[in-house]
Order: C-alpha cells, then sequence, then structure tokens
C-alpha cells in the first residue's frame, strides 16, 4: 500500500478498488485528503462493503441481515456524489439498480444512471448502456411494443417528455448519441469499439439497419487492431 500499511484486508482494499476507489486503505482511511463527490463516493464505497460483507456473514452463519440505515446511507452517499458529476458513482448506481441492492430492480433506472456516467466519458458506463439497450430492442421483438423500451421510460420521464411523440423522438437522439460513443471510440483507435460497431451493423441496433458489408468491415478493422 501506497501508505505502507501492509495489515490491511485483502478481500476489502479489492473489493474496494473493483468499485472504483483507489485510495482504498481501511486502516487509515482518515489521512486521505479526499473532498467533495470523491469523499461521498469513497464513503459510500465502504459502507456498501460493509454492507455486504454483513450479508455473507449472515448467510455462512444463519442469522438474519438488518442492514438498515447503512444502506440508506451508502445509496445516499453514492447519489450525492453522483449528482457532483461523480462518473464512477453514476456507473455504480446503475449496476445497483439493474441488481437490486440497495434499491428496489429497475432496469429504467439503471439506465439513466448509466446514460449519466456514460456522457461523462465512463465507458464501462457506455458499454452497459449500449447492453440495456439492445436487451430492450430484442424484448420488442418477441414481447411486443407495451413490453419495449422499458429502459428509455426513465431517461425521457427526466427529461420531461409529455408525450409519445417527443418520447419517440428524445428515444431516437438517445440511440445516435450512444452509436456516437462507439464511433468516436472507433476513430480514435479501439479495437473494442470497432468489434461493437461490427456486432450493431451485423445484427441491427441503436437505429442501425443489419448490414453485413458495413459488419464485415468493422469486423475487420477490430481484427487487424488486435481483438
Amino acid at each position: 500500500m501506497p501508505c505502507s500499511h501492509g495489515d490491511c484486508h485483502g478481500s476489502c482494499v479489492m473489493g474496494l478498488r473493483s468499485l472504483g476507489v483507489k485510495a482504498a486503505c481501511p486502516t487509515c482511511a482518515a489521512t486521505f485528503t479526499l473532498q467533495g463527490a470523491e469523499a461521498s463516493f469513497d464513503s459510500g464505497c465502504r459502507l456498501l462493503l460493509h454492507v455486504r460483507e454483513g450479508r455473507k456473514s449472515s448467510t455462512s452463519t444463519g442469522a438474519p441481515s438488518s442492514p438498515g440505515r447503512t444502506s440508506c446511507n451508502f445509496t445516499r452517499l453514492l447519489i450525492d456524489a453522483a449528482e457532483q458529476g461523480h462518473s464512477g458513482a453514476s456507473f455504480l448506481l446503475g449496476r445497483l439498480h439493474l441488481k437490486g441492492e440497495g434499491f428496489l430492480p429497475s432496469r429504467a433506472e439503471a439506465a439513466k444512471w448509466f446514460l449519466l456516467s456514460g456522457r461523462s466519458g465512463h465507458t464501462g458506463a457506455q458499454s452497459a448502456l449500449t447492453n440495456l439497450m439492445l436487451q430492450e430492442t430484442n424484448n420488442a421483438d418477441t414481447a411486443g411494443p407495451v413490453h419495449s423500451n422499458a429502459a428509455f421510460v426513465s431517461i425521457t420521464d427526466s427529461q420531461n417528455i409529455g408525450n409519445d411523440d417527443e418520447s419517440d423522438v428524445n428515444r431516437r437522439e438517445i440511440q445516435h448519441e450512444v452509436l456516437g460513443w462507439w464511433q468516436q471510440h472507433a476513430r480514435n483507435g479501439s479495437a473494442l469499439a470497432m468489434h461493437r460497431l461490427g456486432s450493431l451493423h451485423d445484427k441491427g441496433g441503436l437505429s442501425l439497419a443489419p448490414n453485413q458489408t458495413e459488419a464485415a468491415k468493422w469486423f475487420a478493422l477490430a481484427l487487424a487492431a488486435g481483438h
């Protein structure tokens, strides 16, 4: 550890780092000069790990788990960080809503937080939102329009989209925006983005119609770039 402490619990340190916290020394956390959104994110992640560890302990012992106020605190801290512009907090909130951890499960809320994080350049959130949108499209093909596009409901509502026509316009705008992320990453040389564009052209998605020629082009570029 950069702080010279060697007695930190390994699983705790790795757990914090997996959530995006880099200053992950439980022994001397108070000495880190974190402020604002970063401090809220750090504290929220630590409380989240505490809740998870308590859940593991109750599972192994058979005792009931009651996270109570701790659970409320970590969600409040993460929301506070996200509202201050912390892209990692927004991404984590999306994951938590998707899993139903600390919140009721909601793909719509997950999509809203992934979009916010993705707009800040968080590639993990961009990928997660793309996957969620493609899943919704696939569900629409099998379940019909009544069950389709759930991932967009919260996004359009949060932007005060009042009627169905405006919601459709907004939905298409979001699709084009997300597609633009991958196109920009590809222009920057990302083999992963090139492969993603190949997949989108191959099967259709994010407003793209299936196009095998374009798909083959992007797959070849991804392969040449080392994917």
